[in-house]
């Protein structure tokens, strides 16, 4: 969508401080460039995108637990994502 309408996406994450406050950060707008292959563009922007989330679960991998526990609750319920892009 972010593609199609030219809008850029601003990845942000929510930080567990050690005295139980939150912080919360936003990274620079990842920008979704429309290229002459879309699909090139849409790889770039997704990377750029993983590559920052990758960065924040690698720093704070405790916040990412609860993630995937979620993820394989809803496995064991049947609950799958299925692919947008397939």
């Amino acid at each position: 969508m972010a593609q199609a309408t030219g809008t850029s996406i601003v990845p942000t994450f929510i930080i567990r401080q050690k005295d139980h406050t939150h912080r919360l950060v936003f990274e620079k707008p990842v920008i979704f460039e429309k290229m002459e292959m879309e699909e090139q563009a849409f790889s770039s922007g997704m990377q750029k995108l993983v590559d920052n989330f990758d960065d924040y679960v690698r720093t704070y991998p405790c916040h990412a637990i609860i993630t995937m526990y979620i993820a394989e609750q809803r496995a064991k319920n049947g609950v799958v994502m299925k692919p947008i892009f397939a």
